[in-house]
This record gives structure tokens, C-alpha cells and sequence, in this order.
């Protein structure tokens, strides 16, 4: 079942499915089907987290204060 989930997430997005993560909760009932794919998807937000800038700037800038 989890590949043809992953065909139809792939044909669906243009995206390659890298992970599929099935969860099921009982009381409440919630079931959670989650894709993880190979880039960010028009219309949806991503975000990237890169390492800050370390040329001192906010150092020297808390200097002055």
C-alpha cells in the first residue's frame, strides 16, 4: 500500500517521495499519512536553516551600545 501511495504522491507533485511516515492514534481517532519529497512544492511554505553569519558584525554592534 505505501507504494502506491508514494506513485500517486509523485504523480500528483512532480516530486520524488524520499520517506513515508503512517501513524494511527486511538482516542481521539487520528490517522497521519506524511511524505517527505525531494524539494519544496509550489504554493506551500519551506523553510531552510542555514548556520547564521559569524563575520562579528552583531558583536561589534553590541559593543557600541
Amino acid at each position: 500500500m505505501a507504494q502506491r501511495y508514494e506513485q500517486k504522491i509523485e504523480e500528483l507533485t512532480h516530486r520524488k517521495v524520499l520517506a513515508f511516515l503512517s501513524q494511527a492514534h486511538v482516542e481521539p481517532d487520528i490517522t497521519m499519512e506524511i511524505f517527505f519529497v525531494d524539494g519544496p512544492l509550489e504554493g506551500f511554505g519551506a523553510v531552510e536553516i542555514t548556520e547564521p553569519e559569524t563575520d562579528g558584525s552583531s558583536a561589534a554592534n553590541s559593543r557600541e551600545s
